[in-house]
């Protein structure tokens, strides 16, 4: 079993959050999982470190598809009661946080470590970092079905070191 950082989550936990842990807590005994690290003032909701594999980011959201009302690439509106409100793309605010990490592990004094000192990948981490949102609860939740009922347009992440197009490995300057 993986070791989890805290033992057991908080009682303010949502049930995605809870689902989502019962589930990491089964990788294998090398991995380690952190529930809302503290990076640069923000708390992604889970962190992964996968010694093999790399790192990974998860933002959990129990979304109903009735409660989300659009967006774009940037911000989600959804419905809270009887009015609407507006918060970060769980995919876009993930990916913040992954790249907040990585800057915060360019910045570490054993960066020198965790990157390739030669060859064709020098500059690059040894290892990769990911992103990804996880709607536990909400059955039907896809990209299609939003799009379908215009609720979301097309637009793609524009900013740099967001990994769009699929595959872009973000290289901030050295």
């Amino acid at each position: 079993m993986a070791q989890t950082i805290p033992d057991k989550l908080p009682s303010k936990a949502t049930k995605g959050e809870l689902l989502l842990f019962d589930i990491l807590k089964r990788l294998p005994d090398q991995a380690v999982v952190y529930h809302e690290p503290v990076i640069d003032n923000r708390h992604p909701d889970f962190v992964v470190i996968l010694p093999e594999l790399g790192v990974l980011l998860i933002e959990v959201k129990d979304w109903k598809f009735s409660t989300i009302l659009g967006g774009d690439s940037r911000a989600v509106r959804l419905r809270a009661g009887e009015r609407e409100v507006s918060a970060a793309h769980p995919l876009r605010q993930v990916r913040d946080y992954k790249i907040r990490l990585m800057v915060r592990c360019r910045n570490h004094p054993y960066f020198s470590r965790l990157i390739h000192a030669s060859g064709p990948h020098m500059g690059y981490f040894k290892f990769p970092f990911g992103a990804s949102a996880f709607f536990p609860i909400s059955r039907g939740i896809n990209w299609r079905r939003f799009r379908r009922a215009g609720r979301f347009s097309r637009r793609r992440p524009s900013s740099p070191g967001i990994n769009w197009p699929p595959g872009r490995i973000f290289r901030p300057a050295c």
